[in-house]
């Protein structure tokens, strides 16, 4: 894997390690309860940390991931799309074009 996809990895498991922490840490302050195993400074440096994770995300989606789509640079057209379920001719059926025994 070349450092980018690695950065990736490490970014998104930030994220979802700092999410389990908040989500855990804001429902014991939500109902009261005594004795959270989440530290205020835990809490609020996961929170920081999601913050982060989405600034970062938002960077790449708008940056893009560096791929480029076949259809970039140019409108998509129905002509573009082969759908396997598409059975339609390429020419509308003439009088004269199939069996006509009927």
């Amino acid at each position: 894997m070349d450092l980018k996809r690695h950065q990736g990895v490490v970014v998104i498991v930030a994220g979802v390690a700092a999410a389990i922490v908040v989500i855990i840490g804001t429902g014991y302050r939500v109902t009261n309860m005594p004795g959270s195993p989440i530290g205020d400074y835990t809490y609020y440096v996961s929170i920081g940390v999601l913050v982060g994770v989405a600034i970062e995300g938002a960077k790449r989606f708008s940056a893009g991931s560096g791929r480029t789509s076949p259809t970039r640079g140019r409108a998509a057209s129905a002509i573009d799309v082969d759908h396997p379920l598409d059975a339609t001719p390429e020419r509308p059926l003439l009088p004269g074009d199939g069996d006509e025994s009927v």
